[in-house]
This record gives C-alpha cells, structure tokens and sequence, in this order.
C-alpha cells in the first residue's frame, strides 16, 4: 500500500516540505564535502569512539559513508514522494549514525541539526513535519541566546563576533563607544529569542523569518574570509538557515495550513505523536544546562565554554620534531604559553586536517592530548590545565593542573563518555602534510 504521500497532490504544505528535502540533501553534501577526510577512516587525527575502542574495519566505513551518499541521493530524487523520501531518510539517520559510533568529532553541530530534520521527516505528514520543524529551528534559537547570555559572552566572545562583522563591512569598530559595543552583542541573543517568538506566532512569522535571513547573511560575513575566516562548514550551515527560512515562512502561499494549530483534544494517535515531539524538541537541550548534554548537541553556538582544557608540553619531543618540522607556522601552530611551555592549540589542527572546527567538549580536548602523548611517548611533557570558569565573570577562574599518566587516568574517570582515540591514529606512520 502506497504511502499517503505520495497520494496528495503538489500542494503548499508538500512543496515546502519537499523544497526542504532538498535543502537538507543539498547542504549535507557540501558540508560533508568540504570535511571529507572527517567522515573517511583517517589516521591523521585523533577519532574518539562513542564506545570504548570500536572501530569499524575501513571497508564497513567507506560501505557507511557510501551509503550516506547513497541516502542523499535519494532526498534529491525522492523528495516529493513520500515512501522515497522516508526511506532515504531512514537510510541517512542509520549511515550517519554508525559513522557517529566511530568518532564522537563527527558529531558537528550542523550534522545533528540535519539528523533532526531526518527524524521530523520520518514520524509525519507534511503538516506535521513543518510544524515541528518550525519548533526545532525556535528552540535552536531560544537555547543559542541562553548560551550567550552572560557576561564572558559580552566582554569576549561577543567582542571577536563584532569585529568580524565590522571588518567583512570595512568598518572601524575603534570609532565606536564601548556602550554602543556592548548594546550591538546584547542584541545577539535578543535578537535570537525575538526571532524564535515571532517565528511561533503566525501573524508575524514571514517578518521574523526575513529578519532571520539578515541575521544569517550578516554571520556568513562575519565568518567570512573578509571577517573571521571561519571553515566552510559554518557559513554553509548559515546558508542553510538563511535558505531554510526564504523557503519555508517568507515566500508567501495561497493556502498556507501549516499555520492551522491542530486542537489539543484531537483523538487522532499521530497528534499525540505531534505534541510528544514538541516536548522533546524544546526540553532535551535543557540537559545541557545540567551538564548532561554536549554543547553543540544543546545549541550552544558561538558562545563561551565553562570548562577549558589546555595542552602544554614543555619541550616537544624528537618524534613530534619529525612529525611538525615548523612549530611556529601554519598549518600546526605551536603557541608560546605562560611560564615556558608550549600550548598546543587543538582546534587549529583539526581545521588545519579535518576542515572544522574541534568539538568543544572537555573531553575531545582531552583525547586529543591523550592521543599525542600515547603516540609519542611524552607523558613527562605533558602538563594538561583545566580552567573551570564563571561565565558571570571574565576574571575569576578556577585552574587544576593534571601531568604524568596516573593523573591523567584520573581525570579521564571524570567523563561520561570515552576519551581514548581508536587504533588508526595510533598506529598511522605519519601524520598527512
């Protein structure tokens, strides 16, 4: 029996539902693109598996990232047919996620945005599918400003997005009045969660979505290589969004349904479906804020971090001369630290191998020096900083020092997930020029 899909006509609901099919198989395959080697069986990074030291064997890899390509294919050619559609949206939640088994890295922010989209597909109608669609993308904004709403993010974090927009525009921001500065960042997360209220009320959805396309084309400047030089997996996300909101809520339609609020004592069993996922959308990223739940998975997105670890070595050893012949030059940057040592930056290698960004958790950064010091034998280098801060504040950190082995393995005892990199990294000959 056909799918009731693929039984409607090509109305406004399904055109946009379709149009976002497409959107979503678009944007995966440019941002998987442009972070290929992170999705292939590399050695030249740290990968972190979700469980401790699984590792698929490199065919059953390349055979998972196949069939993410294979899925994103049928998007494109099943979008407008229900049962395609669905199938190749199972298949894309199933690839990806045994690639996400392998390398907890792989879990990029815009990645499991994608991934939620995938399941919104799967459990609806269109009607259903926009509507909780339209909750995922408010939620994403309202928990973006909760993680910018303190005043590290005014004084620091904000300051470095400032200058980025004002330097893609050709401004001058020293011209500028501290007040005025710090009224420009408050209005980051204001205007976040203003976007979110006007995209949930239908009268004005179509203006708070064209005042989200301008927040996102003024981010794609920001990180832009006129501005920040951001990776191309984040201006590509912001294209997403910025796309996703033409398409979906500013393009005006004759008969636009998915503005109809489905009545609460509806007896039909998928409106239970409907509000169970509403729930879940605006409630799992409150785990975060508990400390139950990654960042990036919890929508804190381009805001500071209340936990930091930091690698010095105090003298890199003969292996990592081989490996890294210029300490101070791009790609791998060696940084002088305080008190002698120096501070490797992670993230910079990740971009630098990976082509995005390091995930932020304290963890990754950790497996990270782990990794280095089991391949290269420098535990009596290695000098780990934890900092653990308040985001209330911008002076008042508190710092513990970790060195050697035995306190390193105490630390690791304090993650909820493994931090030990599988064998590819450890066993690579050589790290990729």
């Amino acid at each position: 029996m056909k799918n009731e899909l693929d039984k409607q006509p090509i109305d406004g609901e399904l055109r946009r539902l379709c149009g976002l099919q497409l959107l979503v198989a678009l944007f995966a395959a440019a941002q998987i693109g442009t972070s290929f080697r992170l999705w292939t069986p590399q050695s030249e990074f740290p990968q972190v598996p979700v469980i401790q030291g699984f590792v698929w064997p490199d065919f059953m890899a390349w055979l998972l990232l196949s069939g993410v390509g294979i899925a994103i294919v049928g998007q494109f050619v099943g979008a407008c047919r229900g049962t395609a559609s669905r199938w190749a949206a199972l298949m894309f939640l199933l690839t990806t996620g045994g690639l996400l088994l392998e390398d907890q890295h792989r879990a990029q922010p815009w990645m499991i945005h994608y991934l939620w989209i995938s399941v919104l597909i799967l459990i609806g109608r269109p009607r259903r599918t926009l509507t909780l669609v339209l909750t995922l993308t408010a939620s994403l904004y309202v928990y973006s400003a909760i993680s910018k709403a303190n005043l590290m993010f005014l004084e620091q974090h904000g300051q470095v997005i400032l200058s980025g927009l004002f330097r893609s525009l050709s401004l001058d921001l020293d011209r500028i009045p501290e007040a005025i500065r710090r009224l420009l960042i408050a209005g980051f997360p204001v205007g976040e969660c203003m976007i979110a209220v006007g995209l949930l009320i239908p009268r004005t959805r179509q203006l708070a979505a064209f005042v989200a396309m301008i927040m996102h084309g003024l981010l794609i400047l920001t990180f832009s290589s006129r501005g920040l030089n951001h990776e191309w997996s984040v201006l590509l996300w912001n294209g997403f969004f910025l796309t996703q909101a033409l398409l979906l809520w500013v393009i005006p339609e004759r008969h636009r349904k998915s503005d109809q609020v489905i009545s609460l004592t509806s007896p039909h069993r998928r409106d239970w479906i409907k509000r169970s996922m509403v729930v879940l959308l605006w409630s799992f990223p409150i785990l975060r804020l508990t400390g139950h739940l990654d960042q990036w998975v919890g929508w804190s997105l381009y805001s500071p971090r209340e936990v930091v670890v930091r690698v010095f070595l105090k003298e890199p050893p003969d292996q990592i001369d081989k490996e890294f012949p210029d300490f101070t030059s791009a790609p791998y940057q060696w940084i002088q630290g305080e008190a002698g040592p120096l501070a490797f930056v992670s993230d910079r290698w990740s971009i630098a191998e990976l082509h995005v960004p390091l995930n932020p958790e304290p963890r990754i950064e950790f497996a990270v020096a782990w990794a280095l010091c089991e391949k290269y034998d420098c535990w009596d280098q290695l000098t780990l900083v934890v900092e653990r801060r308040d985001l209330m504040s911008t002076t008042e950190r508190e710092s513990e020092q970790f060195s050697g082995r035995a306190e390193l393995e105490e630390l690791s005892r304090q993650f909820h997930l493994p931090t030990q990199s599988n064998h590819r990294f450890l066993d690579g000959n050589e790290l990729a020029q």
